[in-house]
């Protein structure tokens, strides 16, 4: 019995990513990162969407009176310009044609349902920093969500994790961010 409670460890996970890539290991910095994003999405996801999150929900609570998503995109917003954008310069002007392939796997299917596509051309459009006024808090919060997704339904592959840290860095944040402002209604309830 007490084999059945022995954890899996870091080494072991790392045998089986070596499987598939030849020398490749998760680090124990990305595992950890990991791991934050894991705990802060489920407090984030259970809070505020009812263990049920989606970009509809995400929207209609940005645009609510008592909207309790608070957080400063900004800087959320130039790091996502500089991921997904070829040659960002905040000086020039960009276009659609300036997203690069890693923006295009935020959602890599082929065909998107209208919901996602007009999910996608938000993120555009704040990363563009267009004049319809897109939400910029929505576009930073359906990036996250594209993470969570990409993340457990097997998008964002273990090999290439390690390069994928930074994402959820910033992602964690975020999150961190609207909990902690959201902090005295936890301890209220």
């Amino acid at each position: 019995m007490p084999d059945i409670l022995h954890d899996i460890s870091l080494n072991d996970i790392n045998r089986l990513v070596r499987s598939r890539a030849r020398d490749s290991n998760i680090s124990e910095a990305t595992t950890a990162t990991l791991s934050n994003f894991c705990m802060l999405w489920n407090l984030y996801e259970r809070r505020f969407y009812e263990r049920n999150c989606n970009n509809r929900k995400m929207e209609e609570l940005l645009a609510s009176p008592n909207n309790p998503l608070v957080f400063n995109p900004a800087v959320a917003l130039d790091y996502f310009r500089r991921r997904y954008i070829t040659d960002y310069s905040p000086e020039r002007q960009h276009s659609v044609d300036d997203f690069n392939m890693t923006f295009h796997l935020l959602h890599p299917a082929t065909t998107l349902d209208r919901r996602v596509q007009a999910s996608l051309e938000k993120i555009e459009n704040a990363l563009l920093n267009s004049t319809n006024q897109t939400n910029p808090h929505y576009a930073v919060l359906a990036i996250l969500y594209r993470y969570r997704n990409n993340l457990f339904h097997g998008e964002k592959a273990v090999v290439s994790l390690n390069g994928q840290r930074n994402n959820f860095i910033v992602a964690n944040k975020v999150l961190y961010e609207i909990l902690d402002h959201n902090r005295t209604v936890f301890d209220n309830e």
